[in-house]
């Protein structure tokens, strides 16, 4: 069992014993927790300028497995990602799509096994 605490803290329970496993506190303010594939992840600053990036975490063991801290350019204008971005996992496919809060409009498509983003916007 995982829980996502009111102190920014995300902790991992034996569902058999209540022990806990592990515990992880965040930077930032993300409320949810998200499974994609084997990972859970979360929202969280990734650099001293506050800008959100997504966590993946070893659900059993919390390492990290990986960072990505994606952005959307769209002409002169970037977008960072923020806790209010829509996020949806593609199972087949093997991708998120990240639907950004910004004025003119973006959307990407994260392929999780090779890194590489499509943008679209509009």
């Amino acid at each position: 069992m995982i829980t996502n605490n009111a102190d920014q803290s995300i902790q991992a329970y034996n569902a058999e014993t209540g022990q806990q496993v592990w515990s992880k506190r965040l930077s930032g303010n993300d409320r949810t927790l998200r499974l994609v594939g084997a990972s859970l992840v979360v929202m969280d600053y990734t650099d001293s300028n506050n800008d959100y990036g997504l966590l993946f975490l070893d659900r059993l063991r919390a390492p990290k497995q990986r960072v990505i801290t994606p952005t959307c350019n769209y002409n002169d204008y970037s977008s960072n990602l923020d806790t209010d971005a829509g996020l949806l996992y593609d199972q087949a496919g093997n991708a998120l799509y990240l639907v950004y809060d910004s004025s003119y409009g973006c959307v990407q498509r994260l392929d999780l096994a090779s890194g590489k983003k499509r943008l679209g916007s509009g």
